[in-house]
Order: C-alpha cells, then sequence, then structure tokens
C-alpha cells in the first residue's frame, strides 16, 4: 500500500470517530421538558349528602376566596353520601356544592360555630379527608349562612339570614326574672321578635300589690333591646319600657315613659333569672 493509499484510511477512520463523538455530545446535552406532578398539589376528600335521601347527582367547588383559583368535580346520584375527590394546588378554600339540576348553591363545608363557610388548607402532596358538605342548619331565620355563587356562573349564591334576625336569634328573655331588692318580678314569652308577659310588684311591705291575671307586657325585640308597653293595676293608662339583655341570667328594665296615675313598678331594676 502507498503512502497516498495510508493517508486516505487514516482520515476516513478519523471522520468516522469524530462523527461518532459529535453524535453522542448532542444527544447529551438534549433538554428534557418535566410535567407538573400530581406531588406539586393536595387533595380534598369527602362526602356530600342533602337534608334528606337520596342525594342527586351534584356539582362540589374548591375555590380560594384570595386568589380566586377554582377546581370543580361532578357527584353520581346515591341513596345516602355521595363521595368526592378534588385536586388542588396548594392554598386554602372553601368547599360547597349544587344539585346538577338545579339553579343555585345549596350545600357547603362548615366551620366549628356552623355559622358561616369553613376554610380548608391543603399543601402539595397532602391529603385533607373529611371534609363533609351539607346544607346548612336552620333556625328560626332560616339558613345559619349564605353560598356563594359558583365560579363558573351555574349556579347563583343562596341567602343568608338577616343581621338583625341572626342577633334576635341569639337573645332569649323567655323565663322568669327577678329583682330581689325591689320584688319586681317579670315572667316573660318570647317568639322569634316578639316579646309578651305579666309582671308582679310587691310593695310597701306587702300593702300594695301590683300584677294583673293576664298579660301586662306586650313588644318587640331589636338587637339586644325590646322596647315594651306595660298595664299597671293601679291605672288604666300605658307605659313604656326598655328590657335589655345583658347575657343568659341577667337583664335590664327601664321606663322610658312613666304612665299617669298611681303605679309601683321601679323606674331601673336589674333582674336575674330564677
Amino acid at each position: 500500500m502507498n503512502t497516498q493509499k495510508i493517508r486516505q484510511v487514516i482520515l476516513v477512520i478519523a471522520l468516522g470517530w469524530l462523527t461518532v463523538g459529535c453524535q453522542t455530545q448532542s444527544a447529551t446535552v438534549t433538554p428534557t421538558t418535566i410535567s407538573p406532578t400530581v406531588a406539586a398539589k393536595g387533595i380534598i376528600t369527602g362526602v356530600v349528602y342533602l337534608m334528606a335521601p337520596p342525594t342527586p347527582p351534584m356539582v362540589i367547588y374548591a375555590v380560594d376566596p384570595t386568589t380566586g383559583v377554582w377546581v370543580s368535580t361532578e357527584t353520581q346520584q346515591t341513596d345516602g353520601e355521595a363521595s368526592y375527590t378534588l385536586e388542588v394546588v396548594p392554598g386554602t378554600y372553601q368547599v360547597f356544592g349544587a344539585m346538577l339540576s338545579g339553579t343555585s348553591v345549596v350545600v357547603g363545608y362548615d366551620d366549628a360555630s356552623g355559622t358561616q363557610l369553613g376554610l380548608v388548607t391543603v399543601g402539595a402532596g397532602q391529603t385533607v379527608d373529611n371534609i363533609t358538605v351539607r346544607a346548612p342548619s336552620q333556625n328560626e331565620c332560616g339558613a345559619l349562612y349564605g353560598l356563594p355563587a359558583s365560579p363558573d356562573g351555574r349556579f347563583t349564591a343562596a341567602a343568608g339570614p338577616s343581621g338583625g334576625c341572626l342577633a334576635v336569634s341569639n337573645v332569649n328573655m323567655a323565663g322568669q326574672w327577678e329583682d330581689t331588692q325591689s320584688g319586681f318580678i317579670l315572667d316573660l314569652v318570647q317568639t322569634a321578635a316578639d316579646i309578651v308577659g305579666r309582671h308582679v310588684v310587691v310593695a310597701q311591705q306587702g300593702n300594695k300589690i301590683d300584677a294583673l291575671d293576664g298579660n301586662t307586657i306586650h313588644g318587640t325585640l331589636q338587637g339586644n333591646v325590646a322596647t315594651v308597653q306595660f298595664q299597671s293595676s293601679f291605672t288604666q293608662d300605658v307605659g313604656t319600657a326598655q328590657i335589655t339583655y345583658v347575657d343568659s341570667d341577667t337583664i335590664t328594665w327601664k321606663i322610658i315613659i312613666a304612665p299617669g296615675g298611681e303605679y309601683y313598678l321601679p323606674a331601673e331594676a336589674t333582674l336575674v333569672r330564677k
């Protein structure tokens, strides 16, 4: 083999090595795109049901009220509780839902007080379970709290109780109350914001008893103050007083407009529950 051919062979071999090396280097530096994984998210899981079975198909939402981020899922009809699972990004969420065939939000996960929606905080890779979604409890004011509209616009909000009604529901003047210093007794009945009752006053060492057989007090509660009209057994005129609810064991009495003529109800008194 002459020198010319030897040089050609060496050149071919060198070019082959160079080509293989370049291909290997190119394969090594090619970037790889990694998709987000479930580990970067969290899970909210629980059950949903209505006040009476069956539970129809439902839509359950988890909404972060701070960021507005939300997700939803649907459940099938069941004879009892329906299970649901929501995959969410880390955050703090309100969870509520609606009947798939309905027009408004009707169920929610409430806080320990039962008077407002609760908050569910979820971290990356964390599962928060036992989140029960149900209809708000009821009292004479209706539902104890309102529910927001769905974030996708499919379902309207559900109104809660008025502030005045909710305040009245926390006041209970019903029962018998006594001011031992003046011998003044009130026996009251409360129906929502309506107050009725009787009074008894023993005055002048028992020589004067101000009392009637029927109701002598009628009025209306606003907040924790009832404005009432009262009738003494010693005059035909009607007076006006305010009864203030202090706590579950104490009320106060104050005459605002005194009746004409003789009467023995005190101008002011503090009464305790008997």
